[in-house]
Formats: structure tokens, C-alpha cells, sequence
């Protein structure tokens, strides 16, 4: 079955609820409390047990991926897929927080760092999670801020790019998180002057195109104007007192007359060719 036939049949078949509601339920099953990441097209949740946000939960619009750091993974899509799922899903949580407690998730730092990353730039802050079963990147972004989070085994690692320089930290602890936002600020602020240093200079304003009566004035010293390129142009010239204008469109050749509103309209929509013209003077 094609990917997009596989689509079309979890989008006919998907009776759970988006995941803001559905969030709300797993956390209820594990004690939890649910969490946003991004309530975009694409939206996220974490779900926190005691302080540990372990679950992530990613809603692809046609399914859902619930998924612990390491694994395991489930695939939701159903009722029923869920009703399957419910008790192993309980179990991996207390599995994994018992063999790690002090583990730190990307889920953790993205919630550390959203806030301020959305301080910095007053724009809207995404959060996105590249499409494998068991994520071990993310991205947040806004404006002309980018801050990777990767997951490493029971750490998160944070990196920020400043021109080419990559400055990191790895968060292993509670503590760790908590001076996050306090480090990341400097690098933030420093990623954003230079992305406002190096942006590139706008060119400069187009001059105003020739009036109707410029472009009459080369056209009645029998100098026409050629728009367009080399397979489809058009030519605007006088004959015989009369406006006209030929077109040729892949060798197919078209000529008739015209009157001075349809040249005063091609050469508002053709400003800047008008206007070389024009400055040719008798050229």
C-alpha cells in the first residue's frame, strides 16, 4: 500500500480526538499532567508525571505517535488502537521512570526554552519534531531565531548557531534546566544581531515608469518597443497614424491596432522595460 493510500485510509479510519483532547486523557491514565509544545498544523504535547516529561505526543492530522526518549512507540489511529495500547503505555512510564529518574527529554528543554525564545522576538514560536516513530531532534523556531534540542540517550543537548559556531549545552539534571534559559539568552542574542547584520541590502526603488506621453514621443519618431523575451514578446509601434502592437507567441505572429489605454496599461505592466526604452531616447 502507498504511503498516501495509507493516509487516506487512517484519515476514513481515525475516530480518537485532536490532540489537545486527547493529551488531556493519556495524562489522566498515567497521572499526569498534559503539556503544550505547539498548537500548530502539526501540533505536540508532553505529558509530565511528577516533574518528568516523559511521553511526547505528535498529532500528524491523518494519526497520532506517542512515544517515550528511547522507545517504545505506538501508533495511534483508533479507539480500539488506543484501548490496546493503554496498559502498556502506563507500564513503559513507570519502567522508564524508574530506571531513569533524573532523565531529561527534549520536551523538557522545549518548555524551558519556548518563553524565552518568544520573549527575544515577539514572534510566533513553532515547535517541530522530524516524522520518525522515535523523534531524536527538534526545532524551535521564530523569526530569525533556530535552536536545536537532540536527544542523547537520557540527556537532551541544546545548540545554537551564531554564524558558524555552535554553542551547546547538555542538560542531565533538574539543575540543568534550570540555568537553560539564563545560558541560552546571551546565545539567542547573539544569533539575532548577526542574522540582522547579514541580511541582505534591499535593492534600491525602481524609478517610476514613463509616462504615456514618453513612450507616444519614441513611438512617433518610428522607434518601437519590444517587451517580453525570446519566445513570446510583444512589439508596440505607430503605422500610418495608427497604434499598434504585434505579438509573436512561438513563432505564431499577431498584429492589430490599438488604441493609447491599452499601451498606458502594458506600460504599467511593464515598468522597467518601458522605461529602458525611453531613456534610449532616438537610440
Amino acid at each position: 500500500m502507498t504511503q498516501e493510500l495509507c493516509w487516506h485510509y487512517a484519515a476514513a479510519m481515525r475516530d480518537i480526538p485532536a490532540a489537545a483532547e486527547f493529551a488531556q486523557e493519556i495524562a489522566r491514565h498515567v497521572a499526569g499532567q498534559a503539556c503544550v509544545l505547539d498548537e500548530g498544523d502539526y501540533p505536540s504535547f508532553a505529558i509530565e508525571v511528577d516533574g518528568q516529561r516523559a511521553l511526547l505526543l505528535r498529532d500528524h492530522q491523518y494519526t497520532l505517535a506517542l512515544s517515550l526518549p528511547e522507545g517504545p512507540q505506538w501508533h495511534l489511529v483508533t479507539r480500539a488502537d488506543w484501548d490496546a495500547a493503554r496498559d502498556l503505555v502506563r507500564a513503559a512510564v513507570a519502567h522508564y521512570r524508574a530506571e531513569h529518574p533524573t532523565a531529561v527529554s527534549m520536551a523538557d528543554a522545549v518548555l524551558a526554552l519556548r518563553p524565552l525564545v518568544w520573549h527575544l522576538t515577539a514572534e510566533r514560536t513553532t515547535v517541530s519534531f522530524p516524522g520518525t516513530p522515535v523523534p531524536s531532534e527538534c526545532w524551535i523556531e521564530a523569526g530569525k531565531a533556530r535552536v536545536g534540542v537532540f536527544q542523547m540517550d537520557h540527556t537532551a543537548r541544546v545548540v545554537i548557531w551564531v554564524d558558524q559556531q555552535a554553542r551547546s549545552l547538555e542538560l542531565a539534571s533538574g539543575s540543568d534546566l534550570a540555568r537553560l534559559p539564563s545560558w541560552a539568552r546571551p546565545a539567542l542574542l547573539a544569533q539575532l544581531e548577526h542574522a540582522t547584520a547579514t541580511l541582505p541590502e534591499k535593492p534600491p526603488p525602481l524609478p517610476p515608469p514613463p509616462s504615456l506621453a514618453e513612450v507616444l514621443a519614441r513611438l512617433e519618431r518610428g522607434l518601437g518597443v519590444r517587451v517580453g523575451g525570446a519566445r513570446y514578446n510583444v512589439t508596440y509601434y505607430i503605422r500610418d497614424c495608427q497604434l499598434r502592437c504585434r505579438t509573436f507567441d512561438e513563432g505564431y505572429d499577431t498584429d492589430e491596432a490599438i488604441d493609447p489605454a491599452h499601451l498606458a496599461a502594458a506600460i504599467q505592466s511593464n515598468p522597467e522595460e518601458f522605461g529602458r526604452a525611453v531613456s534610449m531616447g532616438g537610440a
